[in-house]
């Protein structure tokens, strides 16, 4: 669930965790409960870091394993295609 900034005149910025669907573009300040704009900040990217990463690499690894890959196509059987899978 994303969390979105919003800023009060008297006390400064607050973070509000709401669903995308129910996101407003103004929001009640907790301390004075006057109505406060939300600031608009660019999308953050995660970046999967250490173990994580490495898990991915090897997940994607294993995977990569599993494929059939054609080695050789074989055209002398007179208009059919022959594949030799490994």
């Amino acid at each position: 669930m994303p969390l979105y900034p919003f800023s009060c005149t008297t006390h400064g910025d607050f973070d509000v965790l709401r669903p995308m669907a129910e996101v407003q573009p103004t929001e009640k300040c907790p301390n004075c409960k006057n109505q406060c704009k939300r600031q608009w900040t660019p999308p953050s990217v995660t970046v999967f870091k250490g173990q994580y990463i490495e898990a991915l690499d090897a997940y994607v690894g294993s995977r990569a394993q599993e494929r059939e890959v054609i080695d050789k196509i074989n055209d002398k059987s007179g208009g059919k295609i022959a594949v030799e899978w490994h």
